[in-house]
């Protein structure tokens, strides 16, 4: 049993790792993360890895629970990859003996993981193991494993326990996720692990059927159980040149808060799975697979390793997408670590929301489902601050409610540090209905505008009525505010936020009368929201009034007031390739007080709202903030890369988009290990379609004008728009888009 055991590669879709890599097992973690938008699980290796860096985790979307000192966060769910393997009274440990060939890859156009390891133990035996793994993309509830064990030169006692394992989640020692467990096992290859999210009540089941074989003969085996595992033990003696097999798969499931616990159906369907066995669950899988790429698939000729990162990308955020009916979203990590808590930010809307909605348009409405269903937390959080309207939490969970720390600590002084995102950092509010509205563009789906969609608009704009400041001039402002900029906080009139603001206003009050909208519906908001023309009318003289720091003369725009006052920073120091924060180089105080930009603002503005500036205008504030920027967010690169290739700076947009399309392949950023980045990958698309193809989305029909790489020969992609499919087809003389 070699690597020609397991399905052939196709280097195209394939994430190889050709040798144990023992110091950066986070890293290799994180890459090979394997999701199906409800179940999410890190590639760690099946055996314990006591000793090392070495992360086992798997998270259900929308699953929160909130310590009692702390903020909700997604909970790491017992682990149901618990393997111990015992080879002729050898532990299976690669840290110990000699490993003779050791590779590993993800499979992306199989949704598969596999690794192919031949292992000689301290005593001389060697053994072969191969290992299959996928997260179920036609059963969404179903994790399967697969390993393979095969003698090569022994024979003698074989051991197997494969489990569910609840390891108590000590999250960071401020107390425990879930209540004690209730653990289950037969001696007919099930087990079962109940328990419960100690805080929102919220039950958890997972059970697990297992199956052993030596070709068509099954092993029998025996229940595991102890204080906190559930599962299958196999003992046996194994014959040299003997391939063993040995299969699970693990169903997982929730239910509301103190609803009662879905064992029994959790049972069902790993029994399903398991009767129906490895193959015709393996080929639903395929089908499934293959489903998702015919509606996303981006085909580059030009370098094998760029077509790779391209789906790489793909492949990580499509796996990411919920499914209608769910009332989850896409945290900045996906489901590939715990950074952030599984909160959500603006990159959903911004980065991630037009690559569904031009694939995946049921997607790109569920993910707006949630910001409509969590409406009454943005509500709270308006009033809490004294506004109308809804303000949109700058990190949610569940409810909608405000999830963002208010501080930090440093561990090595002490100092408490404050966070004032939360706060003040508002343009989240126009972000949301601006997505909403790019949906709609891009699928017609009008139905959702007038059902769920234009509340949102409503509440919103009627948020930056109350948000707005009217100066003695009789203008209006956004004062104490925080852009995309981090670096630069408590300012006023920030760019970002003031032109979205607008935009958010207009497009409510441009709603408001729009001749489509369904006259009972508009009588129904009016009433349940207290509106009336006078507030409508109020919208559009704000709108018109707020102080936009634009001049007229060079096209640029003031990021905030005050900012083309701040001392320079050297563009040199900027330029340097590094993985640590611009502010360990220059100081807090210089990155706070100069014209260092933390990511990017106004050019990613400009790109947004392209129809209300010149090419001019674009082209400069391009020249001026670029080389002022740091990208120490992992989203300013590809917002560059697109801008670039945008204005026709396609060496440039290339540049920046190598750095975006293998940030985590690449590691460029020095923090894969914790988790994948999920809004730059939607950012990578963003630059090959809006960017390099040149996507105008504008008419009835979709067209394109390409500004292609110099070494991208072709470039071939398939988008949904408006309920038909089409492929762009792009080359050097230009493309064709075409319905298929």
């Amino acid at each position: 049993m070699t690597t020609a055991d397991l399905p052939a590669r196709d280097d195209r879709y394939t994430i190889f790792q050709s040798e144990m890599d023992w110091l950066r097992i986070p890293f290799w973690e994180s890459l090979f993360s394997q999701s199906n938008g409800l179940l999410g699980t890190r590639g760690s290796f099946e055996e314990p890895m006591v000793g090392t860096r070495s992360r086992s985790l798997t998270f259900m979307a929308g699953l929160y629970n909130t310590l009692p000192d702390g903020l909700p966060e997604l909970p790491a769910l017992p682990d149901a990859l618990t393997t111990r393997i015992v080879l002729c009274e050898q532990p299976f440990d690669l840290r110990r003996g000699h490993i003779r060939s050791f590779a590993r890859w993800l499979d992306m156009k199989r949704g598969l993981l596999c690794r192919a390891v031949t292992w000689r133990d301290p005593a001389g035996h060697t053994t072969r193991l191969t290992f299959e793994r996928f997260v179920s993309l036609a059963d969404r509830s179903i994790l399967a494993v697969r390993v393979r064990i095969t003698p090569v030169d022994w024979s003698g006692p074989l051991e197997v326990e494969m489990g569910i394992r609840h390891g108590g989640d000590p999250a960071g020692g401020k107390g425990s996720h879930w209540e004690p467990p209730k653990l289950k096992s037969s001696a007919h290859g099930l087990a079962t692990l109940e328990t419960r999210t100690s805080q929102t009540r919220r039950p958890l089941a997972v059970a697990g059927a297992y199956a052993a074989a030596e070709q068509q003969n099954l092993i029998p085996g025996d229940a595991l159980s102890d204080h906190c595992t559930a599962g299958q033990s196999y003992i046996f003696d194994a014959s040299q040149g003997a391939m063993y097999t040995f299969d699970r798969f693990i169903a997982y499931m929730t239910g509301p808060p103190d609803a009662e616990s879905p064992a029994k159906q959790a049972r069902q369907a790993a029994l399903a799975a398991s009767k129906s066995g490895w193959n015709e669950q393996l080929d639903d899988h395929l089908v499934a697979c293959a489903e998702l790429w015919d509606r996303m698939d981006i085909e580059i000729d030009g370098p094998v390793e760029d077509q790779r990162a391209v789906r790489f990308n793909l492949f990580q955020l499509a796996t990411l997408c919920p499914q209608p009916g769910e009332i989850v979203s896409i945290g900045p990590k996906g489901l590939s670590g715990t950074h952030y808590g599984g909160h959500i930010f603006w990159d959903t809307e911004i980065y991630m929301l037009p690559f569904f909605a031009l694939t995946h348009p049921e997607g790109a409405k569920a993910l707006l489902t949630y910001r409509c269903a969590t409406l009454d937390g943005a509500r709270r959080k308006a009033r809490s601050n004294n506004y109308r309207g809804a303000q949109y939490a700058w990190e949610s969970a569940d409810t909608g409610d405000e999830a963002c720390p208010t501080g930090w600590t440093d561990l090595a002084t002490g100092e408490r540090h404050r966070i004032w995102c939360g706060d003040i950092q508002d343009h989240i509010s126009a972000d949301v209905p601006f997505a909403i509205d790019q949906y709609v563009r891009m699928t017609g789906d009008e139905d959702f505008l007038w059902e769920q969609g234009a509340e949102v608009v409503f509440e919103t704009a009627r948020f930056w009525a109350s948000r707005v400041t009217r100066n003695a001039d009789g203008r209006f402002e956004i004062r104490d505010a925080m852009g995309p900029d981090e670096f630069h906080i408590h300012v006023d009139n920030d760019a970002f936020t003031n032109y979205m603001a607008r935009w958010n206003l207009q497009a409510a009050a441009n709603l408001w009368d729009h001749a489509s909208f369904p006259k009972n519906k508009r009588k129904d908001l009016a009433a349940q929201l207290g509106l009336d023309a006078d507030d409508v009318a109020g919208w559009r003289e704000i709108a018109e009034n707020l102080v936009l720091l634009y001049d007229e003369q060079t096209g640029l725009i003031n990021q905030h007031m005050g900012f083309f006052d701040r001392p320079e920073v050297s563009p040199d120091i900027l330029r340097i390739t590094r993985s640590t924060a611009i502010t360990e180089i220059i100081g807090a105080g210089m990155a706070i007080e100069g014209q260092v930009i933390k990511q990017a603002e106004v050019v990613l503005l400009q790109t947004l709202l392209d129809d209300q500036f010149t090419r001019e205008s674009r082209e400069a504030n391009f020249k001026y903030y670029e080389p002022r920027t740091s990208h120490d967010s992992s989203l300013s690169v590809s917002a560059h890369a697109w801008a670039a290739a945008t204005l026709d700076r396609i060496e440039e947009a290339y540049s920046y988009f190598r750095r975006a399309a293998y940030l985590d392949l690449n590691d460029l950023a020095g923090n894969t290990a914790d988790g994948l980045h999920a809004g730059n990958m939607g950012g990578v698309w963003l630059t090959v379609a809006m960017g390099f193809a040149g996507l105008n989305l504008k008419g009835d029909t979709p067209a394109a004008v390409p500004a292609l790489p110099n070494n991208w020969k072709h470039l071939r992609m398939n988008i949904t728009f408006r309920g038909r499919k089409y492929v762009v087809d792009c080359g050097a003389d230009g493309a064709t888009v075409e319905e298929r």
